[in-house]
């Protein structure tokens, strides 16, 4: 699941879709709001993509998501393509 910054709901004015109860990296459970969002990579807009809110300063961007895009990482040269599936050409 795709998980934003608190911040941003209050900046952009999210409405409350529903909840969800996660389970953070320390194994902890709790309830967070959910939100539904547009989120625009590229070209591409996925639309009323679920996500959540943490105390985070970035974005980090679920599955959901990413299971519609190739994303090609070579982390020794810093470099990260993303591809859309229906215009991929792999060679």
């Amino acid at each position: 699941m795709t998980v934003i910054p608190e911040a941003l709901v209050t900046q952009w004015g999210f409405q409350k879709h529903s909840e969800v109860q996660v389970r953070g990296y320390n194994g902890q459970r709790s309830k967070r709001p959910t939100y539904l969002v547009d989120i625009l990579i590229g070209e591409r807009t996925f639309t009323a993509v679920k996500v959540t809110v943490s105390q985070r300063t970035n974005i980090l961007l679920g599955r959901d998501v990413m299971n519609q895009l190739y994303i090609f990482l070579n982390g020794p040269r810093q470099i990260l393509e993303i591809y859309e599936t229906e215009t991929m050409n792999l060679p």
